[in-house]
């Protein structure tokens, strides 16, 4: 239509950086690069051709911490547990939970800091985690919770 002359506007593509990493969309919103939008079509790669009516799920990224003090886990090995079993019982939670949210609702998460060699307590372990749902109101219950 607007090449025939029918319709007038103008179509802009912008590429989306680190979209799975830090969202990218949020900076270039930030940026002012959608304020003189009509509308905004989005692509994501998928197994199949289709249009999807809903938008883009919510999301809030959390990086959960655990910190102590480095130790040799050959002469304290109960002390090697305690930063990575309270990891470990954190991502037990998170799917224990699974059962009790929206089936809307999705929780990504990867051990950030787990150690360097297995017989060295680390000072450190930690686990980054996606809440995410089709509404940022669904998240807001997640993040409550």
């Amino acid at each position: 239509m607007i090449a025939a002359g029918k319709l007038k506007g103008t179509i802009r593509f912008y590429g989306t950086p680190a979209e799975e990493d830090v969202g990218g969309k949020i900076y270039m919103a930030r940026e002012g690069l959608f304020n003189d939008l009509d509308i905004c079509l989005d692509w994501h790669p998928d197994s199949e051709i289709k249009a999807n009516m809903q938008s883009s799920q919510s999301m809030v990224s959390l990086l959960v911490e655990f910190k102590g003090v480095s130790a040799h886990a050959a002469s304290d090995p109960l002390e090697r547990q305690k930063r990575i079993g309270r990891c470990r019982i954190f991502t037990h939670g998170v799917n224990y939970y699974r059962e009790h949210v929206k089936p809307s609702v999705r929780m990504h998460y990867v051990f950030k800091k787990a150690g360097d060699v297995p017989n060295v307590v680390p000072a450190e372990a930690s686990v980054w985690i996606w809440l995410r749902d089709s509404k940022r109101s669904g998240v807001t219950v997640l993040e409550k919770e």
